[in-house]
């Protein structure tokens, strides 16, 4: 069994970052931002926190360049 992989999931953030929220996923490995971030200036401050971020658009979002899912794939299965 590999290492473990700590993904911190979010949504519907509507450019709402509670601090609290931003200290805990800062530590995870990954975060999956699931749709109504907003504007990418709120995207731009997860990113910042450092760990890869991952993001599909929600009905309420601006940019149009993020895509409306992502293919993912486990690459520790056996």
């Amino acid at each position: 069994m590999g290492a473990s992989l700590r993904i911190a999931v979010i949504a519907d953030t509507h450019d709402r970052l509670p601090p609290s929220m931003m200290e805990a996923i800062q530590t995870a490995d990954e975060i999956w931002h699931l749709g109504d971030v907003c504007e990418s200036s709120t995207l731009e401050k997860i990113q910042a926190l450092g760990p890869s971020v991952q993001v599909v658009r929600g009905n309420q979002d601006s940019s149009t360049d993020w895509p409306m899912s992502l293919e993912l794939k486990r690459l520790d299965q056996t």
